[in-house]
């Protein structure tokens, strides 16, 4: 199992109920509750949810939300070479917060949704639960004590802004080695420039 680095606020005060937006059993509640409710605030935006019948899978919400529910991760896992004899069946490796994001030369790719740890390399017997706490032991969503449809509104838009911040420093970090890989190659043009002075004087 290998890392893999690829290229590539909400005010809760006002809303005290519990967010049961992932247990299906519940999505009616849920639904008429955000379809009464006023938007989500934010410092300098306004996210107003539109809900139908079709939030049962997920299909109504944000999509980077579609991820909290475990069965929107498990369908990103499309010709998953290991099956149901393996340890990472689609279902482990969704469990475990991963997604199946495939590259044309890395095909057992998988993310974490939430801190964004990228590993690839997977073996029939690797348990991607262990897996994600070895290679990413910080990650807020591996620390949940309760189920995400036990969370409160407030409890789930402080772990989503936990997410954001990932995310963020992921793209950050994405373009600080994209500067350095231009910076190194620059630098080898500079010296090659000056080698090439040097024996023509």
């Amino acid at each position: 199992m290998t890392s893999c680095n690829r290229r590539f606020e909400l005010d809760p005060k006002s809303c005290s109920v519990k967010l049961r937006l992932w247990s299906t059993p519940r999505i009616s509640e849920s639904a008429r509750f955000l379809q009464q409710s006023t938007c989500l605030q934010g410092p300098r935006q306004h996210i107003r949810m539109q809900t139908t019948s079709s939030i049962a899978a997920g299909a109504s919400l944000p999509p980077e939300w579609r991820l909290y529910l475990q069965q929107c991760r498990e369908e990103t896992y499309s010709n998953w070479p290991f099956t149901e004899s393996c340890a990472c069946t689609p279902r482990a490796m969704a469990a475990a917060g991963f997604i199946h994001c495939p590259s044309e030369n890395s095909p057992d790719v998988a993310q974490c949704f939430f801190c964004f740890k990228e590993l690839e390399g997977w073996e029939p017997d690797d348990d991607p639960l262990e897996e994600h706490k070895k290679h990413s032991s910080a990650c807020a969503f591996l620390a949940l004590k309760k189920n995400t449809e036990e969370l409160t509104l407030s409890e789930f838009l402080k772990l989503d802004k936990e997410r954001t911040k990932n995310k963020f420093q992921k793209k950050c970090n994405q373009k600080v080695e994209m500067f350095q890989e231009a910076a190194k190659q620059v630098r080898a043009s500079i010296e090659k420039l000056g080698m090439e002075i040097s024996v023509t004087d």
